[in-house]
C-alpha cells in the first residue's frame, strides 16, 4: 500500500501585533534636525532658555497598541509625554516600543 502525502505551504506573514515601530515622533522643543523617518537616532537643539520639553510618540498601529514609554514612564500613543527637565548641554531621551505580543522592541533615541 502506497500513502500519499501532500503538503501546502503558506508564506508566513508578521501579525499586526508584532509591531514595534512608531509613525510619527515629535517634541515640544521643535523640529529635529533632521525630519522624522523611521530611523532610531535623532537630534535636536533648543534655546537655551527652554527648561523641559515634551515628547510625542504615535504608534505605527493604531489597532494593536504597543507599549510605549518615554523615559521610563508609559504614554498613549499620540499623546504628550510627562514634562521632561533638561539641563544645560547634551540631554538624552529614550523612547522605548514593545509590540502588543512582546516579541519587538524598539529604541529611539532623542539627543
Amino acid at each position: 500500500m502506497v500513502v500519499l502525502l501532500t503538503f501546502v505551504v503558506l508564506p508566513f506573514a508578521a501579525k499586526a501585533q508584532s509591531d514595534a515601530t512608531l509613525s510619527d515622533l515629535t517634541y515640544s522643543g521643535g523640529a529635529f534636525d533632521v525630519p522624522f523617518n523611521g530611523t532610531f537616532s535623532y537630534t535636536a537643539t533648543v534655546p537655551y532658555a527652554t527648561t523641559s520639553v515634551t515628547v510625542t510618540p504615535t504608534a505605527t498601529d493604531l489597532v494593536n497598541l504597543p507599549t510605549i514609554t518615554v523615559n521610563g514612564n508609559s504614554v498613549a500613543s499620540g499623546s504628550p509625554s510627562a514634562s521632561i527637565s533638561l539641563s544645560v548641554g547634551a540631554n538624552v531621551i529614550n523612547t522605548v516600543v514593545v509590540s502588543q505580543d512582546t516579541l519587538f522592541t524598539n529604541a529611539y533615541t532623542l539627543t
